[in-house]
């Protein structure tokens, strides 16, 4: 990697430094300015899903308080104790006041058992796909005097289904009738003003709902012996009525109840005292669209915010905004499989628990979740408060978009500044290098044509300097190499002259040397001669 870098050219080198030096410091400031803000919004999200978990727990435990509270303010209020007294007489003897015979009752059951199978029955239908409830036991099994008061209140009450209440007395002779007309509008109009679904009186020695205000299949069956005794309301009876305190309340969970057509119904109860004795039991039917509407009301909590309550059978207990299809109050008690809410967040909070994490809800979907164990009576609820994550963290994608794209314009910046700032310092330096190439090859013509005041302005003026000095210099050297040139012609004539004599010179030498050779041969023979004379 080192040689790499080593062997890289200049500009790229600027280049790399340059980016490394910006980017390093504005990653490190952008990765830490998005890990903390991430962080924030983060807590944001789920300080939010908090406090509307927190603030729908606070609005649901206000509302059933204000029923406590209104229960036993209408069972401890005396014209409801006095009614009480008197319906529980008049309801014993209802038959014997209309002077009804045993054949009589058989006849009434027969035309009682027309609206079971009729008129019940078919709105029973349209509610629980097609299903038709077998009613024949519960209409074998009722007792003369529930069998003549539904007969005159429900089957004879020339009012539609569902709005029986309308009917202030029945058309006979009946203590019980005098009493209905007396009560019935106070009470009825106490059931619209709070919004209640039914209001029961109820005989706490033999469990015989004396009066109701719609009149439904319940209206004057036993709670201790009847086919509704081992329903909620049943349950709300026993337990209110096991109380020792006057002032108890029972509030029983939901539950499909059949008089109101499968639809899950949930009641409260409180005893009914007259003279330090229990003489009844006052139970409200309240409704779970009050429930639900404060479940679901939204505002703020976007487009897949939601709250919702689901019970310990996991089923729900307020209508899902999400998916009311399959998760609403009755959709869930009709096909649990669908319905169920089986999640972290639901058996945490169902466990007792109190938090707040990412799950996966019921649709499979992960979920920003709230969750708190809601108590309301003997009863524990889950309380969930849910946003999916790709809403709750839109502001963290998007902040992460914008720092990659302020990333993107910090890196394209820092490298055009590279190239710029490069550009002036390798462009010079690229003309001085072909500056000195021309130099090497000898061309001493060249200027370097850069016109900068800093470090690489002044190296050029020096090298355009040494240029013209070198070239001086040269200048100088050529016209001392002329004039040597010329001094060399000169000698060289002269020496050729030498040379020339010297040659002449030569030439005569050897003509004296001749000469002397002669001279020596000749004077050897004159020796010889001598000798030779001598001899003889």
């Amino acid at each position: 990697m080192f040689a790499a870098i080593k062997n890289m050219k200049l500009g790229m080198k600027f280049i790399l430094a340059f980016f490394l030096v910006g980017m390093i410091p504005l990653s490190a400031m952008g990765i830490l300015a998005l890990n903390q803000s991430s962080t924030a919004l983060r807590s944001l999200a789920f300080n939010q899903l908090d406090g509307l978990r927190d603030v729908k727990k606070s609005q649901l435990a206000r509302y059933f308080e204000t029923l406590e509270n209104q229960v036993v303010t209408f069972t401890e209020d005396r014209m409801i104790v006095s009614a009480m007294q008197e319906f529980k007489t008049a309801y014993h003897q209802y038959s014997t006041d209309n002077g009804l015979s045993p054949a009589d009752i058989a006849g009434l059951r027969r035309q009682l058992a027309t609206y079971y199978q009729d008129d019940f029955s078919a709105t029973y239908q349209k509610s629980n796909n097609g299903l038709r409830p077998d009613v024949r036991p519960i209409i074998k099994g009722l007792d003369p005097d529930t069998v003549a008061l539904q007969y005159h209140y429900i089957k004879a009450n020339p009012n539609p289904l569902g709005e029986k209440d309308r009917l202030d007395r029945a058309p006979d002779r009946s203590l019980y009738s005098e009493l209905h007309q007396a009560n019935h509008p106070i009470i009825r109009n106490y059931l619209k003003k709070f919004g209640y679904y039914d209001i029961f009186l109820v005989d706490a020695a033999t469990g015989a709902i004396v009066y109701s205000v719609f009149k439904e299949l319940d209206f004057a069956t036993s709670l201790k012996n009847g086919p509704y005794a081992r329903t909620g309301i049943g349950e709300a009876f026993s337990k209110a009525n096991a109380a020792g305190n006057g002032e108890a309340v029972v509030i029983t969970d939901f539950k499909p109840y059949f008089p109101s057509y499968e639809a899950p119904a949930g009641f409260i109860a409180s005893p009914i005292i007259h003279q330090g004795k229990k003489i009844g039991i006052g139970i409200f039917q309240f409704p779970i669209a009050v429930v639900t509407a404060i479940m679901n009301e939204r505002s703020g909590m976007g487009q897949t915010g939601e709250t919702y309550l689901v019970g310990s059978d996991h089923l729900m207990r307020s209508d899902s905004y999400l998916d009311p299809e399959h998760h609403s109050v009755i959709a869930s008690f009709k096909n649990p499989e669908m319905g169920k809410v089986e999640t972290a967040a639901s058996r945490e909070a169902l466990q007792g628990k109190t938090d707040e994490r990412i799950i996966l809800d019921y649709n499979k979907n992960p979920v920003l979740s709230a969750y708190t164990p809601l108590e309301i009576g003997d009863t524990r609820w889950a309380l969930i408060a849910e946003i999916d994550e790709a809403e709750a963290f839109a502001a963290i994608r998007t902040l992460k978009m914008e720092m990659g794209i302020i990333a993107l314009i910090g890196a394209a910046g820092i490298v055009l500044f590279a190239l710029l700032i490069t550009r002036s310092i390798t462009g010079p330096m690229k003309k001085g290098v072909d500056f000195a190439k021309a130099m090497s090859d000898g061309d001493l013509t060249r200027k370097l044509d850069i016109d900068q005041k800093d470090e690489i302005g002044i190296l050029a003026a020096a090298l355009n300097a040494m240029a013209g000095n070198l070239n001086k210099m040269f200048q100088d050297i050529s016209k001392g190499v002329e004039t040597l040139s010329s001094s060399s012609t000169e000698l060289s004539a002269i020496s050729q002259q030498m040379s020339a004599g010297a040659e002449q010179t030569s030439g005569k030498s050897n003509q004296v040397a001749a000469a002397a050779e002669q001279m020596s041969a000749n004077m050897n023979s004159v020796a010889a001669a001598s000798e030779q004379a001598s001899t003889n």
